[in-house]
């Protein structure tokens, strides 16, 4: 998934379906990312890969 702007919640729904738990999904991700040089950041109107400073 490549996108020039933050991606709403809603989107992940979209993709792997509305049964699914955003907020595990995201949990997930963010436990992926771990010692990783980028993460997944929580912005205004929505998610967005992040490089670690």
């Amino acid at each position: 998934m490549c996108v020039a702007s933050p991606v709403s919640r809603d989107y992940p729904a979209r993709v792997v379906g509305q049964g699914a738990s955003v907020e595990i999904l995201i949990d997930d991700i963010q436990t992926e990312l771990i010692g990783r040089p980028y993460k997944l950041a929580q912005v205004v109107g929505g998610s967005m890969f992040r490089t670690k400073t």
